[in-house]
């Protein structure tokens, strides 16, 4: 997904500045990138957080438009207000064509598993693949077919293919797994017997 947002340059000030920027409805930032020197940067906060509602669940490229200019970022941080749980400043990080990047890919599960169908429950472990590549061979998103899984059958970082990129996560994690729901309602009850016994104690 790629979203285009004009941003305007900033002066880097006195943090009492970035108070005053917010109360404008503006939301500071900075795009940065290897060799480069960090640009301070400022979003409309409407514009923003619309754009940013977009990328939630999806890997987004932003092309923020600053005097004219498009810069090809990713959002690499963003701080949190701790109470009204606003977003107060955003990191951008600046593709540069020649150099890789390391970032987390949304894993999309497609199909439904054999096992689901025979009463299994599909349990996903792992939503988001870390990789490495350069900007060229950034991937949306990845797939994974579970069509195939029945109870008991899992998939693991290794059965993951993304052409051109390096997955830096352990290949033998397990990223979704088949249940057998007879055996994880046992499991429950076993739990909530144990947990009985241990309060009349």
């Amino acid at each position: 997904m790629v979203i285009k947002i004009e941003a305007g340059k900033r002066t880097l000030g006195k943090k009492s500045d970035r108070k005053d920027l917010r109360k404008g409805f503006n939301i500071p930032g900075i795009m940065y990138g290897q060799g480069v020197e960090g640009t301070p940067i400022q979003f409309n906060a409407p514009d923003f957080m619309k754009a940013y509602k977009q990328s939630i669940g999806e890997l987004a490229i932003f092309n923020i438009v600053v005097d004219g200019k498009e810069h090809r970022c990713i959002l690499k941080a963003k701080q949190i207000h701790p109470v009204r749980r606003d977003i107060i400043h955003v990191d951008f990080l600046l593709l540069n064509p020649g150099h890789e990047v390391s970032l987390s890919l949304p894993i999309k599960f497609v199909g439904e598993a054999a096992g689901q169908k025979m009463g299994g429950i599909v349990d996903i472990i792992v939503r988001h693949l870390n990789i490495a590549c350069l900007p060229k061979d950034i991937p949306e998103d990845v797939e994974v077919d579970i069509s195939a899984l029945e109870i008991g059958d899992s998939l693991h970082i290794k059965d993951v293919k993304v052409p051109n990129v390096k997955v830096k996560d352990a290949e033998d994690i397990t990223i979704v797994v088949i249940h057998d729901k007879s055996k994880v309602v046992e499991k429950l009850e076993d739990v909530e017997e144990k947990g009985q016994e241990g309060s009349a104690e």
